[in-house]
């Protein structure tokens, strides 16, 4: 039984095929793991990263947006502070006055008062003095 060259070529073909098929497995084979070793390494998140971003943390105009209306409530409500402060202090100042006034009116009364009472005891004695 002779091989002639016809037989060689096309065992060389074959083994030439398999070599290049099993280079092709071979590298496609490395790809895969690679591509695993990547996912096990950086897996997918559940939720996907912008959505969860999006739920749970504001964004930075989102944050501007709520700090402007917090200052400016903030400022409204030092105004109306401020503004009830002041009526208050005026307020308490009227009523200091009124009472010093009326302290000052019901002392004056009470010295008048007395003088006629000191006047109608000199008159008793006098009188008394005169008997």
């Amino acid at each position: 039984m002779t091989i002639d060259f016809a037989q060689y070529a096309v065992l060389i073909v074959c083994i030439g095929l398999a070599s290049i098929i099993g280079t092709v497995a071979g590298v496609s084979t490395i790809f895969k793991n690679l591509a695993l070793m990547k996912a096990a390494k950086d897996p997918a998140r559940i939720p996907p990263l912008a959505e969860m971003l999006a739920k749970d943390y504001a964004t930075k105009s989102e944050l501007i947006a709520v700090r402007c209306e917090f200052s400016e409530r903030c400022k409204a409500n030092h105004e109306r502070v401020e503004k009830n402060l002041s009526e208050l202090y005026s307020l308490n100042r009227s009523l200091t006055k009124e009472l010093t006034d009326r302290l000052d009116r019901y002392h004056s009364e009470l010295a008048d008062w007395q003088r006629s009472v000191e006047r109608q005891i000199g008159n008793i004695e006098g009188r008394i003095n005169e008997l």
